[in-house]
């Protein structure tokens, strides 16, 4: 898959906070939509985005797997597809594209 390019017009708000902790499976999906190749993350976070509410879920994956793999994809993001000036990250359980200088979000 090609990588797609971000410009700061899409800075923001990416994945609101209402999905809780399945916003770590949430980013997998963005970012392999966005060209981040690792298939067993892919599957693992479509399994798990999959059981969202199910409260008696046969989890065939490690939670912590899903929530490490969001790291890995994260930092993909920020290294491949963050424009110049901005960069991804988590702000109050919801995750972001933002300005970004010399170490301090810009708000």
């Amino acid at each position: 898959m090609e990588t797609k390019q971000i410009s700061p017009e899409e800075a923001g708000c990416w994945i609101d906070g209402h999905t809780g902790h399945y916003g770590s499976a949430r980013l997998i999906l963005i970012a392999t939509g966005l060209g981040w190749q690792d298939e067993e993350a892919l599957n693992a976070a479509i399994e798990y985005y999959a059981n969202w509410g199910i409260v008696d879920a046969d989890w065939d994956i490690d939670p912590n797997y899903i929530h490490d793999a969001a790291d890995d994809a994260e930092r993909w993001m920020n290294d491949n597809i963050a424009p110049e000036g901005y960069c991804f990250g988590w702000e109050d359980g919801e995750f972001f594209l933002f300005p970004f200088d010399e170490g301090e979000w810009l708000n």
